[in-house]
């Protein structure tokens, strides 16, 4: 197992003992873990506030200084005056289900997301950086470019005769190509037939075929 542990990178509450060990949310996000180091966070700066899930106060978030370069952490005490200080947060691989509910995301998607990653044989935190590179570390312009699509998606399975060259303008306005509307438009078309083929025939897929982060 290539995900034997998982390493956070932490901020904010997760420098204090209570924004580890807190009770929230019915006692289903107590972390403990197993080592820890003192680290410098680069390329960032202290973004908007957003209101706590510890309590009612606003929590600081950060946000990458230069947009099209990582967010990344170090060691080395000689960085200090070069970044914001944060830990090094060390948990067990059983404590995925954890992590993912302090910080309010879908436990079972964040472990597929892991095993997904494992099947590639790559450290989680290795495989999402590639999907990061991907987009030249601008998150923003990729979630843009992903609610483009996702809308696209939407209305093509929903009203595909609404379908015109103005949706397909919107996809061309966030960098997509012929070629990668072409690309979408067939994989959504797909799961649309194969979909409603399952359910006319009540032909579902095995459990083996679901778990396949298809």
């Amino acid at each position: 197992m290539v995900n034997r542990e998982i390493l956070v990178v932490g901020y904010g509450s997760l420098l204090s003992g209570y924004g580890l060990l807190a009770e929230r949310r019915g006692g289903a996000s107590r972390l403990v873990a197993r080592d820890v180091h003192p680290v410098v966070i680069h390329n960032a700066r202290r973004g908007l506030a957003k209101p706590s899930s510890h309590g009612k106060y606003l929590a600081m978030d950060i946000e990458p200084i230069e947009r099209s370069a990582p967010i990344s952490a170090s060691i080395a005490a000689e960085d200090s005056a070069n970044g914001i200080g944060g830990l090094l947060l060390t948990f067990a691989r059983d404590c995925a289900p954890l992590i993912a509910r302090r910080e309010e995301y879908d436990p079972d998607a964040f472990e597929r997301l892991i095993g997904i990653a494992e099947r590639d044989g790559q450290p989680l935190g290795e495989y999402l950086i590639e999907i990061a590179r991907a987009t030249n570390f601008d998150l923003l312009e990729y979630r843009i470019k992903l609610r483009a699509m996702l809308d696209y998606t939407w209305k093509l399975t929903t009203t595909p005769w609404l379908i015109d060259d103005a949706d397909r303008t919107t996809l061309r306005d966030t960098g997509l190509t012929e070629h990668d509307i072409f690309d979408l438009s067939e994989t959504v078309a797909f799961f649309n037939l194969s979909n409603r083929m399952a359910s006319a025939t009540d032909m579902m897929p095995n459990r083996e075929y679901h778990k396949s982060a298809r």
